[in-house]
């Protein structure tokens, strides 16, 4: 028997975190006793009427600082006072009936005297009468008993109806408690506390150490403590729980039908006991779901304890959330409990969930790891697994080679293969039908009679009937596909099934003019790309990126994914689609007119019209719209007129695209009232809504040469014929980073304001350039821009103090460093080309701030006549953000050619933000102005030019003191730099701005 005096703050283990110390990992941390008012009060009402209370529950519920904060409020009740505490968990049930008799014979004459036993042991058959009759005594001889138990004790509990119970779910900290656990405690007012702890005492007192985005881990060790505790006592008590209990840990969240559905099955008794004795487990009755605690390295090492302790229950935890869907989370159990042989067999279960959750990386990998004698004997489900990952994951020899095995066990697969699983995979080598050597082995009909009804079946072929449809007809298939597609693609969650049809949708709402939210739609393809790379989902993360640029070319959004068209067509390479393949010739097409390209525009136009026949009816009118698009925006108007001479205008059996093709040149030439006749000819097909979004798009490119045929569409309509021409401010063209097959990876340098470059979006420290001049080496080759440089040329400019073979072999050194830092390999991506005597690096693979500067300097400088004014602005101000500072210019070697490119930089910018600036002050955009003449003073604080703009936007805004003084010091700066005076059309601008405003100024 042990006595604890008041305000005595050690207590037993599992409660120490409520009320004394948190140990954590050897440390103590300071914690403090939180008094549960609501139960104190609760508990002496009903325990002074019954005479016994028994509270049960489990470790980590604060029952021990309960029967302590009892015992304290006793002992300070003047009418009472005298109190004994028994601490009976190390005591055998013998020395408990011995410290239950002396207690009796102790007892004084005080009103109730209080006795509180923690911990009552176990109790066996033989002491289920005899504790509960002692209690009893004592109760009769007018003392108040409080004891604490365990749930595994429900024998000793049932044994005594007559006491007064508190069990586990009473425990838990309540809202109306909360606040002053969170005072006390000083918890983050940002947590989510009933999310993170579920109410337990020990756990909500350990968030005293935690905030929003630290130490959780010290909560993760805390939870699995807690679990581990409550295994334990199952374990030692053999409870009927502990199978369950197993199963909600392995899993974590989910339904309890999921493992009945594996012939698991749970009774009500055992729910309600969960719900009672185990709040922590978060069984919902009604739901009948649960929801554990906890996560990282603390839960996982429980988890694998449970494995090795229960193997079965492992597997079936697995099988559970495939069945359930759950197939990631699946994966993530499977790779932490079950071993190499385990997790073949559960791939060789469920072939298709595995590949269609975009899983396949997890087969390839357990695949990998068997023994060459374990891959021969492999269950033919492993095997049809291996073959529908390889073909998500673009690896199509593999494919390939498990189709032939598949075929040389054709006469077994019926045995071995369940047929909707047989269905799906035949339904997926459908979906990649073009692909050759892929076909799957006939099995007889009676098998298969029951596969087809299976819905992912249903929907791999809407989507091989939908996307063929899409791209053969101009009017497109009615339904492509549907909202609940998007919602299995959210978050990191992926659906192979649902990635393909929601790619149709989209893409029929492109090509069909009805995208809705632009913005939102690309960014939720661009995640979904990215997350497909990561899972090294190559053909499908390029059809999804091929879509989303296809959604900005229809919708006039710049482009940001230069390269998305070009990797879908390598893939359909591969594959041997040729009917993306030419969509894809023409995506880039589209794309290269937007950039003002239309020599390549119509190269690709006329290339597809060239290879597609007349099934491929969109890609053919896509095409042909593309190319005299092309045509009437790179030819002069006399040679138009000169074409527009020469054709028929007679003509009635020419198809909508002829016609629009016919419509836009003659309206370029200004033949209008050609235009006129052949606009009423042909105005029923020319304004079907069908072809309005390609229309759209052609006149947007041609621009004013459109204007004419603009004048002739009705009014109701005009504005179905508008593109809406604001960009959204995304024209960084090498931002996405895709990869066309799992060994591409895109180099990015980055030459303003200092030497940097990335790959794959990992910056490439100077680890990777082991050789000095490697880095100089890659910016001289960068401003090349693709074009080869002669080695002397190289040699003479990083090496020009040095014998001319001692610098080429030091430039042959500086290459290899070079080709070492991009991760270039013999069988992947080139990024270093050399061919005869010159070096270039493979633009395909390298991007450079440089060249993103000169695409949008080129379109700022000449582009006027087809840039509306607000666009030039908005491409200023990214140039602003891409010229981050002056050119880098490397030191201790020879760099003229560095100097001379940094000038030629730094007046290409000056040039753009005059062009800006201009611009600006036409459509009265004064932040934009002073924004711009901000920058292009930091630049180029001498240039006249600059100068005079900056004083008259100073003057506009009522800044003439500013106007002073940017005259005043830059006639000190060129007195004191270049010993010259101002231009005299400067002079003039800053009188003029003096005598206005009638100042007087010294000068």
């Amino acid at each position: 028997m042990t006595r604890v005096e008041q305000g005595q703050d050690q207590v037993r283990d599992d409660d120490v975190s409520v009320i004394g110390v948190c140990e954590t990992d050897g440390l103590a941390a300071s914690g403090f006793m939180v008094t549960r008012k609501h139960l104190l009060h609760e508990l002496a009402r009903h325990s002074r009427e019954a005479g016994v209370s028994i509270v049960c529950a489990p470790h980590g519920m604060g029952k021990t600082a309960l029967l302590l904060q009892y015992a304290d409020m006793v002992k300070h009740d003047p009418s009472r006072g005298w109190v004994r505490e028994v601490d009976a968990e190390m005591l055998e049930v013998l020395d408990v009936l011995k410290c239950l008799d002396d207690l009796v014979d102790e007892l004084p004459k005080q009103m109730s005297p209080l006795i509180v036993i923690d911990n009552m042991p176990v109790l066996r058959e033989s002491a289920l009468e005899a504790v509960p009759r002692r209690l009893r005594v004592l109760r009769e001889r007018g003392a108040e008993v409080v004891v604490s138990c365990r749930p595994g004790n429900e024998a000793f509990v049932r044994a005594m109806g007559d006491a007064y119970k508190l069990g586990a779910q009473a425990l838990r900290v309540r809202p109306q408690e909360y606040p002053e656990w969170a005072k006390t405690l000083a918890i983050d007012k940002t947590l989510d506390v009933y999310g993170l702890t579920q109410g337990v005492p020990c756990l909500v007192s350990l968030l005293q150490m935690v905030t929003k985005t630290e130490n959780d881990d010290i909560l993760n060790r805390g939870v699995a403590k807690m679990y581990r505790s409550a295994l334990g006592h199952m374990r030692a008590t053999k409870s009927p729980l502990l199978r369950w209990a197993y199963v909600f840990l392995l899993v974590g969240h989910g339904s309890v039908g999921d493992f009945e559905r594996c012939g698991m099955r749970m009774r009500t008794e055992t729910t309600e006991r969960f719900v009672r004795e185990y709040p922590f487990f978060g069984v919902d009755m009604q739901q009948r779901t649960f929801a554990c605690m906890g996560g990282g390295s603390p839960l996982m090492g429980l988890q694998v304890e449970i494995a090795k302790t229960s193997p079965v229950l492992a597997m079936k935890a697995v099988r559970a959330l495939v069945g359930a869907g759950e197939v990631d989370r699946a994966v993530a159990l499977a790779r932490i409990v079950l071993d190499g042989p385990a997790q073949v067999e559960v791939i060789g279960l469920y072939p298709a969930a595995f590949a269609l959750s975009g899983n396949g990386l997890f087969v390839h990998e357990v695949v990998a790891g068997m023994q060459t004698e374990q891959v021969t004997a492999v269950h033919a489900g492993v095997v049809l697994a291996v073959y529908m990952s390889a073909l998500t994951m673009g690896e199509y020899r593999v494919a390939r080679s498990m189709c032939a095995e598949l075929r040389r066990r054709a006469q077994y697969l019926e045995e071995e293969i369940d047929a909707r699983e047989w269905g799906v995979a035949l339904a997926l080598s459908q979906a990649w039908g073009t692909c050759a050597g892929i076909e799957l082995p006939n099995l007889s009909v009676e098998y298969l009679k029951g596969a087809g009804r299976v819905e992912a079946c249903q929907k791999l072929r809407q989507h091989a009937s939908l996307y063929r449809s899409l791209l053969s007809t101009v009017e497109g298939p009615a339904h492509a596909g549907s909202p609940e597609c998007w919602d299995a693609c959210e978050g990191e969650r992926i659906d192979v099934v649902a990635v393909l049809l929601a790619c149709d949708c989209a893409l029929r709402d492109a090509l069909h003019g009805d995208i809705g939210d632009v913005v939102r739609c690309d960014q939720r393809l661009q995640g979904l790309a990215a997350c497909l790379v990561k899972r090294k989902l190559v053909p499908l993360a390029a059809r999804v990126r091929m879509v989303a640029a296809t959604c900005r070319i229809m919708s006039g959004k710049a482009v940001i994914d230069g390269r998305a068209f070009v990797d879908a067509g390598t893939t359909a390479v591969r594959e041997s689609d040729f009917g993306t393949q030419l969509f894809c010739l023409l995506g880039e097409g589209w794309q290269a007119m937007e950039m003002g390209q239309a020599v390549n525009a119509r190269f690709r136009a006329q290339q597809v019209l060239k290879l597609a026949d007349t099934g491929w009816g969109f890609v053919r009118a896509w095409a042909l719209m593309l190319e005299r698009t092309a045509s009437i925006v790179n030819t002069s108007r006399a040679v138009l007129c000169e074409e527009a001479e020469t054709m028929d205008l007679a003509r009635q059996d020419c198809g909508v695209a002829e016609a629009w093709c016919t419509a836009m040149h003659l309206s370029a030439a200004r033949y209008d009232a050609e235009l006129a006749a052949w606009f009423s000819l042909h105005k029923d097909a020319m304004l079907g809504e069908e072809f309005c979004p390609m229309a759209r798009q052609a006149l947007s490119a041609i621009g004013e040469r459109a204007q004419s045929i603009r004048h002739l569409l009705p009014r109701r309509i005009q504005a179905s014929y508008a593109m809406e021409s604001l960009p959204d401010g995304a024209i960084n063209l090498f931002e996405f980073v895709g990869a066309s097959n799992s060994e591409v990876g895109q180099v990015c340098v980055r030459l303003f304001g200092g030497f940097k470059a990335e790959r794959n979006g990992h910056v490439l420290t100077d680890v990777a350039w082991r050789r000095k001049k490697a880095n100089v080496l890659a910016a001289r080759l960068v401003l090349a821009a693709g074009s080869f440089v002669k080695r002397s040329v190289l040699c003479e400019e990083l090496w020009p103090n040095t014998s001319y073979k001692r610098a080429r072999d030091n430039l042959y050194v500086t290459l290899s460093s070079l080709r070492r830092a991009c991760g270039q390999r013999e069988t992947g991506p080139q990024y270093i080309l050399t061919q005869g005597d010159g070096v270039a690096i493979n633009t395909d693979y390298v991007s450079s701030d440089t060249a993103q500067f000169d695409l949008l300097a080129r379109d700022i400088l000449l582009r006027a006549g087809n840039a509306s004014g607000r666009q030039i602005i908005e491409m200023c101000l990214r140039l602003e953000e891409i010229y981050t500072g002056a050119l880098f210019k490397p030191e201790g070697t020879e760099v003229r050619f560095f100097s001379r490119m940094r000038r030629v930089y730094q007046n290409k910018f000056v040039d753009c933000m005059i062009r800006g600036i201009e611009i600006a002050l036409e459509l009265d955009d004064r932040a934009s102005a002073s924004w711009l003449v901000e920058a292009a003073l930091r630049e180029a604080p001498l240039r006249e030019d600059v100068i005079r703009s900056a004083m008259r936007i100073y003057d506009m805004s009522g800044r003439r003191r500013e106007v002073v003084e940017l005259y005043s010091g830059h006639l000190s700066r060129l007195e004191r730099e270049l010993k010259t005076i101002p231009e005299e059309e400067t002079r003039i601008a800053y009188e003029s701005i003096i005598a206005k405003s009638k100042m007087s100024a010294m000068i």
